[in-house]
């Protein structure tokens, strides 16, 4: 049996018929560990991808970090690392470094104990919406590039679990 999610925007009364799973993801009930992979499987069925499609166009484009929430959690701290360090396009160790003792003039902010400045929905805003908060003494407006634009959304999971353990 096939199950439609209900994304209307404009309804008047809330439907008392339970939603799916895949459809509860952005909800506070959802499991935030496993909402990348819910979306992903969502995605590979055709009409629940059609409605996960028009709810997703219907995200309020002034809010950026709507459409990432699913990566706040359950990422792979190793992965994380390795992107960090390797990743071909992000090339995050290029501007940034991690490690405590470094004093050099870098492009980013030193990240050693960024996970003791914010939570993981800091981390994740500094990924995807850079210039939304910018450290001091670098300026008002952020060189580093939206990652959203770079990378996968489950690279991104993986970089926001590797930053919460640089503390």
């Amino acid at each position: 049996m096939v199950t439609h999610c209900r994304f209307e925007k404009n309804r008047q009364q809330p439907s008392r018929t339970p939603q799916p799973r895949a459809c509860q993801v952005a909800s506070a009930e959802a499991d935030q560990h496993a909402a990348l992979e819910i979306l992903n499987a969502a995605e590979k069925h055709p009409q629940v991808a059609a409605a996960l499609k028009k709810y997703q166009a219907s995200l309020d484009p002034k809010k950026p970090l709507l459409p990432y929430l699913v990566a706040l959690k359950g990422g792979d701290k190793k992965r994380g690392r390795a992107l960090f360090r390797s990743h071909p396009a992000a090339q995050c160790s290029r501007c940034h470094t991690t490690s405590k003792n470094h004093d050099a003039a870098m492009a980013g902010p030193n990240l050693y104990g960024v996970a003791e400045r914010g939570d993981r929905l800091f981390l994740l805003e500094s990924l995807v919406a850079p210039n939304a908060k910018i450290a001091e003494g670098f300026g008002t407006v952020s060189a580093m590039p939206p990652m959203g634009l770079l990378l996968k959304k489950h690279e991104i999971r993986d970089l926001v679990e590797y930053l919460t353990t640089l503390n």
